[in-house]
């Protein structure tokens, strides 16, 4: 149950980022089609950054499993039954969440907020040094 509730997050924050990029770019920012469907290559290089990870996550299932063999058979059961539990399969949104979406989410609220911008961390560390200071 709670491995659903994770996965429509997850497809919720991912699919408003492939809406968003349609928002921001071409209504807020006014580029044209094309530049805008530039923007979807940032999802072509996330899936080839991610393909870098089969070969180790496949050498991971590979240990894991045989692991679950050598269980089995001194378990007395059919060494062929051994599989790897469901949640083996989580090991891309596992290692990729925590860089991929915090970056993803930065870049998006940067180009969203085009008052701020790049400038944005300097204005927010004046705005906290003006709000300690005491009025005299």
């Amino acid at each position: 149950m709670l491995i659903a509730l994770y996965l429509t997050v997850i497809y919720i924050i991912l699919f408003t980022f492939l809406d968003g990029y349609t928002y921001i770019f071409a209504d807020i920012h006014g580029t044209n089609d094309g530049i805008t469907g530039l923007c979807f290559l940032g999802i072509i290089v996330g899936l080839c950054l991610a393909t870098t990870l089969v070969p180790l996550i496949y050498h991971w299932a590979k240990r894991d499993l045989e692991k679950l063999r050598k269980k089995f058979e001194e378990d007395g059961k059919d060494p062929a039954d051994a599989k790897n539990p469901p949640e083996d399969r989580l090991w891309f949104a596992m290692l990729g969440k925590f860089v991929t979406v915090a970056v993803s989410r930065r870049v998006i609220y940067i180009l969203f907020c085009t008052s701020l911008g790049v400038k944005e961390p300097k204005v927010r560390a004046t705005n906290k040094s003006q709000s300690r200071r005491s009025p005299t």
